[in-house]
């Protein structure tokens, strides 16, 4: 027999859709993770248990990590619930398993799949998805007639979720009744593992990451536009003071004539003079105010688009997760 392999699998999922269930499968056990009801989701922490599953002539000891469903109903533990998720996907993985619930229509699934695992994209390890059929059949008659089609309509719902959601998977191992988890999915799955390699998810950010971003973003964009605001009301009045000047130098003008004393064209020679050096230096220092603002007007145009965007990705996971 070849030797065990020792990989380990992250588990995620919305709540009620059967992720308990299919880890109970991998596990060949019922109660190694507690199974909730309907929409309930039963998983409150991370989870790692260890188990061997035989995957032809050898065996794979896999490791696998239940994570809390998401987005979860109670609005107070949604974000934080999310975070905890992120953090266990950070970790290396040899891959991640996201399980979906077979469902009739997808239309009102897509919009939350696509902000829920938008940041799943940049995971390091491959992602798998699991299709939990929910078929029942009367007999082994009805089984065999329908089943082929039923598996295949499981598989293109999986497809059809990740394209919607904008999700890259490696693949879908499609069910069409519970039994198949504990079989087809499983030795699927298991085949898939052998070979993977153990990979971390550094850059996946997490919902307090993303509220972070946004907050440092939109105060670097404030910080410039008050930086140029600030410029223009000095302008203004650098602007007012040359006019102010200018027109003293005119006044200083009429009273440097013939027809004046020497001592009023001296003083107000002097007063030219110095009127004139003044509004030189403002006009220097337009100057330079001048290239100051283009640079904030550039960097104002590059942290736009980056500030609506974070403001965008933060908003829209928040409607996602309902907090």
């Amino acid at each position: 027999m070849m030797p065990a392999i020792e990989v380990n699998v992250a588990v995620i999922g919305c709540p009620g859709h059967g992720k308990s269930t299919f880890l109970n499968a991998l596990a060949n056990t019922r109660n190694a993770f507690r199974v909730g009801a309907g929409g309930e989701s039963c998983t409150k922490d991370v989870q790692r248990q260890t188990f061997n599953m035989a995957v032809g002539e050898g065996t794979v000891n896999v490791t696998l990590v239940d994570t809390m469903g998401f987005p979860d109903p109670d609005k107070s533990k949604a974000a934080v619930f999310y975070d905890q998720v992120v953090d266990a996907i950070r970790q290396p993985l040899h891959a991640i398993v996201w399980v979906v619930k077979m469902e009739r229509e997808i239309h009102t699934l897509v919009e939350g799949y696509a902000v829920l695992m938008r940041e799943f994209n940049n995971a390091g390890p491959p992602i798998f998805i699991v299709v939990n059929g929910m078929e029942t059949y009367e007999d082994d008659e009805e089984r065999a007639e329908m089943k082929a089609e039923h598996l295949n309509a499981s598989e293109c719902f999986g497809y059809n979720i990740a394209k919607a959601a904008g999700v890259e998977v490696a693949r879908v191992f499609a069910g069409a009744e519970k039994a198949d988890l504990k079989g087809k999915v499983k030795n699927e799955l298991g085949t898939s593992l052998q070979g993977s390699e153990l990979r971390p998810s550094p850059s996946l950010r997490t919902f307090n990451d993303l509220e972070m971003e946004r907050n440092r973003l939109t105060s670097q964009k404030d910080a410039i536009e008050n930086e140029r605001r600030r410029l223009e009301e000095a302008d203004s009045k650098k602007r007012q003071n040359i006019a102010d000047m200018e027109s003293a130098c005119v006044q200083a003008a009429h009273y440097n004539r013939p027809i004046f004393n020497w001592e009023i064209r001296i003083n107000a020679t002097a007063l030219q003079d110095k009127n004139l050096r003044l509004i030189d230096i403002a006009k220097q220092e337009l100057n330079a105010s001048a290239a100051r603002n283009q640079v904030l007007m550039r960097n104002a145009d590059e942290m736009a688009p980056l500030a609506s965007s974070a403001e965008a990705a933060f908003t829209s996971l928040k409607k996602a997760l309902g907090v």
